[in-house]
């Protein structure tokens, strides 16, 4: 239960930070501004998170492509298969959703859609972070299992 009260607090702490920072921002520039930017670089925006959703389903694929590794098994026995699955599948799905809402908002020019791109492309550049966190963890965690199994 610990464990769970943990995940979502890093879920939600991180929607928090985005939401803060959306605000200084928001507080920081004027409106104009912050269209302007989502327009002239939606192409970049696009491409940085196109690059995190292939990146994102790749390590989606080698996880569960490997589930039934000797390392994956381990996993499993310690309860940590089950969140990097998730968090590879919650990555993989916000990375869409920026591409997809970065496309249409830059499309239509929609004050809320711009405004929900950019809340959007700073929840997931913080989730950009976490993801690569959770590579790096998991590496870790295989370095461990590889020391213990010698």
């Amino acid at each position: 239960m610990k464990a769970n009260l943990i995940i979502i607090w890093a879920y939600t702490s991180e929607a928090i930070a985005s939401t803060l920072l959306y605000t200084l921002l928001k507080t920081a520039t004027n409106k104009e501004n912050l269209k302007s930017f989502i327009i002239d670089y939606k192409d970049i925006i696009i491409a940085i998170f196109g690059i995190m959703l292939a990146a994102a389903l790749s390590f989606l694929w080698s996880l569960y492509s490997k589930s039934d590794s000797p390392f994956s098994i381990w996993l499993h026995s310690k309860g940590a298969y089950a969140v990097y699955l998730n968090s590879f599948i919650y990555s993989s799905g916000w990375f869409l959703a920026i591409i997809i809402i970065t496309a249409i908002s830059t499309k239509t020019e929609l004050p809320p859609l711009i405004e929900l791109t950019i809340w959007t492309a700073i929840y997931c550049t913080i989730l950009s972070i976490t993801f690569i966190k959770n590579i790096y963890s998991k590496l870790l965690l295989n370095m461990e299992f590889n020391k213990i199994g010698k």
